[in-house]
């Protein structure tokens, strides 16, 4: 019984120090982005490089979603 709330113990007070670390981890980003939001002119990001890819073979079909589609035009697949 002893040992059970010793093993007990043990294991709560790894979780604890877990997610204690887990929290400053996510204090540490949060910080950081709210310092580049608050300070933009001081905190300049790098760029990443622009990745060029290739456009859906639907895209005239893509143009349409969310609004309303003119007579004369067929979208998508019938049902026949």
């Amino acid at each position: 019984m002893i040992a059970a709330v010793i093993i007990l113990g043990l294991v709560i007070a790894a979780l604890l120090i877990l997610r204690d670390r887990e929290q400053k981890a996510h204090d540490s980003h949060v910080k950081g982005l709210l310092d580049r939001i608050q300070f933009p002119e001081v905190r300049q990001v790098a760029p990443g490089p622009q990745i060029d890819y290739v456009p859906p073979k639907d895209e005239a079909e893509l143009a349409y979603v969310g609004g309303f589609v003119p007579d004369g035009i067929s979208v998508g697949m019938t049902d026949d």
